[in-house]
């Protein structure tokens, strides 16, 4: 298995891969199920400190993380991983129930490429993050 995709054993080749952040068990067991189903391999986080150090060894294809984290600021994460030149192409999606145009404006400045509005459902996050999954998606800027 390569370090960047999650391998496909149904049809070879990779996955999409993505890198889940949440630090609610059940929300990142469901969102998991519905990402897989969708046809993307899933790693997942429950903390900043986990995500990172997944992200020394692992590269997803996008990241996606929830702005209201108990444990930590995901802005300064994803400023983080914006510094970092191995990780700053990756595109990162944040997902909160807070999403009027200060959260908005706060997650675009922090680097964030999109920011998903809980609750969605199914089709919304699979035509939220699709874009950036696409075989055509350009990396970041």
């Amino acid at each position: 298995m390569s370090q960047r995709g999650v391998v496909n054993r149904l049809g070879g080749g990779e996955l999409p891969s993505i890198l889940l952040i949440n630090d609610e068990p059940s929300f990142n067991a469901v969102m998991g199920l519905i990402l897989k189903l969708h046809g993307y391999g899933v790693r997942r986080a429950q903390s900043a400190s986990q995500a990172l150090e997944t992200l020394k060894s692992f590269r997803p294809d996008l990241i996606l993380a929830d702005l209201l984290h108990s444990d930590f600021d995901a802005l300064a994460m994803i400023r983080s991983i914006r510094a970092d030149p191995r990780l700053r192409e990756i595109p990162t999606v944040v997902v909160s129930t807070t999403c009027g145009p200060e959260a908005r404006r706060a997650a675009e400045e922090a680097g964030a490429d999109a920011l998903i509005p809980r609750p969605f459902t199914s089709q919304e996050l699979k035509q939220a993050i699709g874009p950036f999954l696409s075989p055509t998606a350009h990396p970041r800027d």
